[in-house]
């Protein structure tokens, strides 16, 4: 097995971006890709964080979005999807249950690596510039990733690692490279 580092935080981010966000991916206006966290903290999204854990380590996942009316209209033309009613609350509808979609694509390839970890319930950050607060608590490694709309970021997201006292130097995590499910299980769809 692999010591835990920040190829294994990257493959765990990447892969479960890429599960999450199959349906919208597969678009030629969208593209998700790796970036800097200071891209995000230009950007002053919202964000809705969840955690995962294990006996030897802590993980927390954001998801940062904007919730202004000119990027919601955007992401329900791009899903091609009919809206009735309020968009702002479907939109947040939308974004909790992709932070539950992400959280669980990364928890099950935890799973496959051997982990017994669980996951708790999301919840919204009512702070801009969570990138910054997660810096106040010094996780021991982070990585993070965009998803663009015709070049314009749509969603960051961001994991940390936490690793518990007394497994710095023997924690190890081996992620396997998997291939994405090329159903759209567990795909959302709005009424």
């Amino acid at each position: 097995m692999d010591p835990i580092n920040h190829r294994s935080l990257t493959t765990i981010l990447t892969q479960s971006f890429a599960e999450t966000l199959a349906v919208i991916s597969k678009q030629e206006r969208v593209s998700i890709n790796l970036v800097e966290r200071n891209l995000i903290e230009a950007q002053e999204f919202k964000s809705v964080i969840c955690s995962i854990a294990a006996s030897t380590f802590k993980m927390n996942m954001l998801l940062h979005y904007s919730n202004a009316d000119a990027v919601i209209n955007k992401f329900f033309d791009t899903i091609n999807s009919e809206i009735r009613g309020d968009k702002k609350t479907q939109y947040q509808d939308y974004i909790s249950e992709l932070v539950n979609n992400l959280c669980g694509a990364a928890n099950r390839i935890l799973g496959y690596a051997g982990f017994s970890s669980g996951m708790s319930t999301p919840a919204t950050l009512h702070i801009s510039n969570s990138t910054k607060h997660m810096e106040i608590i010094a996780p021991d490694s982070e990585v993070h990733i965009g998803c663009f709309l015709d070049g314009e970021p749509l969603f960051f997201g961001s994991l940390y690692l936490f690793i518990n006292q007394g497994f710095e130097n023997n924690l190890t995590l081996k992620i396997p490279e998997l291939a994405v499910e090329s159903e759209a299980s567990g795909e959302l769809e709005f009424f």
